[in-house]
């Protein structure tokens, strides 16, 4: 299936928007943890990751399957530093 915008216009030397990808539900499942929260979006063609409270994102928070993997690695959640 198509990502992203399906038409997009060239202006001298910029494109109005980011080329549209082909993506595919075809990824192992990233399944959540006790603080990893997974959406997933498009059948599961787009992970997105959110962290417990308490915790903050270390990594990307959107992965994007490429009909064969996902395009990055799996992000992690890490404790957050209390404010002293």
């Amino acid at each position: 299936m198509l990502y992203g915008t399906s038409i997009i216009i060239c202006f001298g030397t910029q494109w109005s928007e980011q080329p549209p990808m082909c993506i595919a539900p075809t990824c192992p499942k990233i399944g959540p943890t006790s603080v990893l929260r997974v959406h997933d979006e498009y059948t599961g063609a787009i992970a997105t990751f959110s962290c417990a409270v308490g915790h903050k994102l270390v990594g990307d928070e959107k992965l994007i399957c490429t009909g064969i993997n996902w395009n990055k690695l799996t992000p992690k959640c890490k404790p957050a530093c209390l404010q002293l």
